[in-house]
């Protein structure tokens, strides 16, 4: 079942979309929150990326997202009811669960090249919201699950999935597209264990992405993924309470 190709994503534009996610989610948020907050809160950097990037898109490619996404509901209505949405949702939680056992054998054995990437970026939240009080709290973890458990994996997905992955498909055969689509996924995040994870990962998008020919599924399986990393941090949150 081929992915739904929009004339509006050209392939030429590939370098387009590259440019602005590495300028909006990388550069920018780098130097920006390097100047204002130095090292010491990564996580803000992190949001902050997430929402750059979501402006820096759609500015620069509305028309693109737009015909993107009623292209996607339109295909995704007859294909998705829900119960097959809870099942991509607890799909994805589970895959990020059975990730985050098989890197703690891994750093547990020194082979991953101690990845702590993202057990310090949770600690980094719980050690911040220890000092703070209820109200506050609850705006900064409110802030993390809209940033991170939902607008991150719809702008990873659109650019991603959606808008390099059709301009692939658009240049050069299906499986090409995903190989060298998911390599692009995985190359953004930091370091070899992360890069290795994240390129499978990237391939099971893709393959959900045009099984369902809609972004929207592949969201969903995105957003469950990350489900799991929000309850990594609460659960620490209430931990480090005790």
């Amino acid at each position: 079942m081929e992915y739904n190709k929009s004339r509006v994503i050209e392939g030429k534009s590939i370098l387009k979309y590259i440019g602005i996610f590495l300028f909006s989610n990388i550069i920018l948020p780098g130097i920006f929150f390097a100047i204002i907050f130095g090292n010491d809160i990564p996580y803000i950097a992190v949001i902050g990326s997430i929402w750059s990037t979501t402006l820096f898109f759609i500015v620069f490619c509305k028309r693109e997202i737009e015909t993107l996404f009623n292209n996607s509901i339109s295909k995704i209505k007859s294909k998705l009811n829900t119960k097959k949405i809870l099942f991509i949702l607890i799909f994805g939680f589970l895959i990020n669960v059975i990730l985050s056992i098989f890197g703690s054998i891994m750093m547990s054995q020194e082979i991953s090249g101690k990845n702590k990437v993202s057990n310090d970026l949770i600690n980094d939240i719980a050690m911040y919201m220890k000092g703070n009080n209820y109200f506050t709290n609850a705006i900064m973890m409110l802030a993390i699950v809209i940033s991170l458990g939902i607008l991150g994996p719809i702008i990873e997905e659109v650019v991603f999935r959606g808008l390099i992955l059709q301009a692939l498909m658009n240049k050069m055969n299906i499986v090409m597209a995903i190989l060298i689509e998911s390599l692009l996924f995985s190359i953004f995040h930091s370091n070899l264990f992360q890069v290795i994870i994240t390129f499978m990962f990237g391939i099971l998008l893709s393959i959900v992405c045009i099984r369902f020919e809609s972004i929207i599924a592949s969201i969903i399986l995105h957003i469950g993924f990350n489900m799991s990393f929000l309850l990594k941090i609460l659960c620490t949150i209430i931990l480090s309470k005790i």
